[in-house]
């Protein structure tokens, strides 16, 4: 049986060669990669090509791995510093497709209950919740009853907590947001509400307004990124 696995590992690792071989035959990762105008997109490209070719029996985090030792090392010592922020941008990117959905939900929801306890601690100052939307790199908005300037999201949203306090039903909620750059089956933004209730004589509370933070989804997973 051991012989068996090892020769199995031999025969992965020969096809992972072989592979590799005939991408670098068949794509250019050369200086004048790094060295065009956006290395950062021909980085993606090039990245989904040499995954296309790892053996599904292979560890891809592994082959990924030695991808990135690879492409850093035919850059040599020409890179620039504005070309190694846009090839970081692309990797970052990349990224994004390594982190599941559930994931990046999860994150949104934790991270905008975090942002609301700040502007709790700040008593909802309006100046300090303009500071920590922009330290936070979010946009707050808070939503009455009846306000004018509100998005329909945001209506949508306040109205369906009002009929939700007759049965208690007012707790914080997290939802995916499409703006016009994202396509139909993606979304590129995270809306974190909480409402802000006030308890009446008979049980029932009455819905004051719902604070609002709208999360980035590019944010969110760069945040996963760095753990």
């Amino acid at each position: 049986m051991p012989s068996k696995r090892l020769s199995a590992v031999r025969r992965n690792t020969t096809s992972s060669v072989v592979s590799f071989s005939r991408l670098w035959q068949r794509i250019s990762i050369r200086p004048c990669l790094l060295n065009s105008p956006n290395p950062g997109n021909n980085w993606k490209t090039v990245a989904n090509t040499f995954m296309y070719f790892v053996p599904g029996g292979c560890s891809r985090i592994a082959v990924f791995t030695l991808f990135l030792t690879l492409l850093a090392a035919c850059g040599g010592g020409t890179m620039s510093d504005d070309q190694r922020k846009k090839l970081k941008e692309g990797i970052d990117e990349y990224k994004i497709t390594q982190v599941s959905d559930s994931d990046i939900v999860l994150a949104a929801m934790n991270e905008g209950r975090q942002i609301f306890e700040t502007l709790e601690k700040s008593n909802f100052d309006a100046a300090a919740s303009q500071r920590i939307a922009h330290q936070e790199k979010v946009k707050v908005r808070y939503i009455t009853p009846g306000k004018g300037d509100a998005l329909e999201v945001e209506n949508q949203i306040i109205q369906a907590y009002i009929v939700g306090s007759v049965t208690g039903a007012t707790q914080d909620n997290i939802q995916k947001l499409r703006s016009g750059a994202a396509t139909s089956q993606d979304y590129d933004t995270l809306l974190y509400s909480h409402p802000i209730v006030t308890s009446l004589p008979d049980g029932s509370v009455n819905v004051d307004g719902v604070w609002n933070i709208y999360l980035a989804k590019r944010e969110i997973v760069r945040s996963l990124s760095k753990k």
